[in-house]
């Protein structure tokens, strides 16, 4: 990951990253998830917009201050080890295909995740 400090709705991979960045860390916009049922309806209407325009201006903000936003880009780095395609693949192969790690010859290294 290259330390950016995310912009997002709640869904997907946000939803662990913000766990893991904390969400003083996190700019959210958008829908919850209680909120679903009448977005789409919104959505059509455009409101979701504003709530990512409303989120915009508090990024611009936390970029002007420049302790800040180097705080909060290092946390994002290091809070998203969990989501590297590495440590991923591994657990998908260990927890979900049962296969285990192949040992390639000749590598000197030891790769533990």
């Amino acid at each position: 990951m290259n330390g950016c400090i995310l912009i997002g709705t709640i869904d997907g991979a946000n939803v662990k990253i913000r766990q893991e960045v904390g969400e003083e860390n996190f700019f959210l916009f958008g829908a919850r998830a209680h909120e679903i049922a009448g977005l789409r309806k919104e959505r059509d209407e455009g409101k979701d917009f504003p709530s990512y325009i409303e989120c915009q201006e508090k990024v611009d903000e936390a970029y002007r201050d420049h302790k800040r936003w180097t705080k909060m880009s290092v946390l994002n780095t290091a809070g998203s080890y969990k989501l590297i395609s590495d440590r991923t693949i591994h657990e998908y192969a260990r927890d979900i295909w049962r296969i285990e790690l192949a040992v390639l010859p000749n590598v000197s290294r030891e790769y533990k995740l």
